[in-house]
């Protein structure tokens, strides 16, 4: 993971469609449940401060729902 993360099990999916590559960062609870937290194109922006918003908007997501990381709801 790039810029590295708080949560260690902060994962990036890469998916090819018509040519354009979107980044989508994931976790796995306890449980391995998996949950697709955010994602983005980072065509035109420049690959470190894309990386470091989009690890930021994962991580406040994250605080906002610790349900994600819960065993308990998978």
């Amino acid at each position: 993971m790039h810029n590295g993360s708080k949560y260690k099990n902060l994962k990036e999916l890469r998916i090819k469609f018509k040519r354009t590559v979107f980044r989508i960062l994931f976790c796995f609870n306890k449980k391995r449940t998996c949950w697709l937290i955010i994602g983005g194109n980072k065509k035109g922006q420049n690959e470190d401060d894309f990386y470091v918003k989009l690890v930021r908007q994962a991580e406040k997501l994250i605080d906002k729902y610790p349900e994600i990381l819960e065993e308990k709801n998978a």
